[in-house]
């Protein structure tokens, strides 16, 4: 609060810059995906049994693949909003949908191509950074423990209006421009106090860590293309501290302790994923530039696994964190 009053004017401004990006970037972006994932979430829901391999591979019940779908091409936390909306009216078994928050919550291919691209060269950069995040994902689920693949089939259990559907949706979208504000304005009064006296790479993961969309916006400020790439993924695999409340906000009673793990996993593999193609789209990067972008990410790591223990008992979550 002292704060607050102190320094009003870098508040006021910090707040002010998330508006403009809720207006201009995320609203845009995430209003039409949050409406028709609420719609396919209720009608599709047992109903793409030509997917039934990959609910296998994943240890998903039969027709649980529609959730998995909508969570890849929604975006971060549409995922998270369909598969506690499928607990929560009984089509999917709330220890299953738990385990399915570890893989199923990702950036979409709306803030993919809308925002992302428009901070590399060409697509190609972009269309390299979804498929390690889909593959990630993907192998996350793998290796993800328990899981059942002949559970009580996903089934609807009353379908929703239109008007229902846009309630469900504005009311996900308010939360998540609120966050996106208020980490805003967090930025803003650590850019002002310290953040400006570290290198470019590391000052840009650090936002990403906190708010994906401000930090996605300045990854362009890195010029290294290689080293821009390993941030970016690194950072849409995990999310960040902004993400984490936004799906918090979302997910009703399923808790947290599985998705941080899944999280955990799923950056790791990411960021191995991303080295080769480092060497394949700028012919390298400097090993030094590569530790400092991991030590920036060390501290939410650490954080992370201070929730997962935290919960572990709860939610039946083995010590190893598996990265």
């Amino acid at each position: 609060m002292l704060l607050l009053i102190l320094d009003t004017k870098t508040a006021v401004n910090g707040a002010a810059e998330a508006v403009e990006l809720c207006i201009r970037v995320l609203i845009p972006s995430l209003l039409p995906f949050f409406l028709v994932s609420v719609l396919l979430t209720n009608l599709l829901s047992g109903s793409l049994n030509i997917m039934r391999p990959i609910g296998t591979l994943l240890k998903i019940p039969q027709g649980a693949e529609s959730l998995f779908l909508v969570g890849m091409l929604g975006g971060y936390p549409v995922g998270a909003q369909v598969i506690c909306q499928a607990a929560e009216n009984g089509s999917l078994d709330k220890r299953d949908a738990s385990r399915m928050m570890a893989f199923c919550n990702n950036a979409g291919p709306a803030f993919l191509f809308g925002v992302i691209s428009t901070q590399f060269p060409n697509m190609m950069y972009t269309w390299l950074i979804w498929a390690i995040l889909v593959l990630s994902a993907i192998l996350t689920a793998v290796i993800f423990p328990g899981g059942s693949t002949k559970g009580i089939a996903i089934h609807n259990v009353k379908h929703i209006t239109l008007t229902q559907a846009m309630e469900k949706s504005v009311t996900a979208l308010s939360g998540v421009c609120a966050w996106v504000i208020i980490f805003r304005v967090i930025l803003s009064f650590l850019e002002r106090w310290f953040l400006w006296m570290l290198p470019t790479a590391p000052h840009v993961a650090i936002q990403m860590l906190l708010e994906l969309a401000n930090g996605s916006i300045a990854l362009n400020e890195i010029q290294n293309i290689g080293l821009r790439f390993f941030v970016c993924t690194a950072g849409l695999s995990v999310g960040g501290f902004c993400v984490l409340l936004q799906t918090m906000s979302v997910n009703g009673k399923l808790g947290i302790g599985k998705y941080i793990h899944g999280k955990l996993i799923q950056t790791g593999i990411s960021l191995l994923l991303s080295i080769p193609m480092i060497y394949i789209v700028n012919n390298g990067i400097s090993p030094l530039y590569m530790v400092a972008i991991l030590l920036c990410f060390a501290p939410v790591i650490v954080i992370l696994s201070h929730f997962r223990k935290k919960h572990q008992n709860k939610y039946g979550i083995p010590l190893p964190s598996g990265v």
